[in-house]
């Protein structure tokens, strides 16, 4: 049986890790048009929230972090890896969607993975900018608040008063980020 041929018994419901989606005979280094999804960590609804009262009027109103990632994040993308064009972008509340297009074969042994790897370091540093700004956890204590888990968004307004006072004062002085317990923006 080859490494190509579904498993007998294999269960087809079982979440599998993204590194493992990818096929194992494509060359992502060559030219071709993708569709991503990039989910945060958790599911947190770091990126917006879904707003309206109707399936009309239904949208996502942006966090400033899906802001960030949407018009600065995402334009990176093209400026470090120019073979790489991003034609449409979807952000989501706890996801985005890119449609990315590979124009010519990426160099050096690059490939598709090696920008999208560039995109989410970038989303990290925007959830951290954020953060030090006090506007990232404002959006995880709403959902959290909104959906009844009081003790849990109370710890986070606590965590967010300790990270503004810590912040001016306190970072790690390897990377100069401010030093909190709060897990950054991350991406699978």
């Amino acid at each position: 049986m080859s490494n190509l041929e579904p498993k007998r018994g294999t269960d087809f419901n079982e979440t599998k890790h993204s590194m493992k989606r990818r096929s194992p005979w494509h060359d992502y280094s060559q030219r071709g048009t993708y569709m991503l999804t990039l989910v945060v960590e958790g599911r947190k609804p770091l990126l917006g929230r879904l707003c309206g009262d109707s399936e009309e009027e239904a949208h996502v109103e942006l966090t400033p972090l899906g802001v960030a990632i949407r018009d600065e994040e995402v334009k990176k993308m093209s400026l470090y890896y120019p073979m790489v064009e991003v034609w449409k972008v979807c952000v989501m509340p706890d996801h985005l969607h890119l449609i990315v297009h590979i124009r010519e074969e990426m160099p050096g042994g690059r490939h598709l993975g090696s920008a999208v790897r560039g995109f989410k370091t970038g989303c990290s540093r925007a959830w951290w900018k954020e953060l030090s700004a006090g506007n990232a956890a404002e959006t995880v204590t709403e959902k959290e608040a909104a959906v009844g888990n009081t003790e849990k968004a109370e710890g986070a307004n606590a965590e967010k008063a300790t990270m503004t006072k810590s912040s001016s004062r306190t970072s790690n002085s390897t990377t100069g980020r401010p030093i909190s317990t709060r897990t950054p923006c991350a991406f699978g």
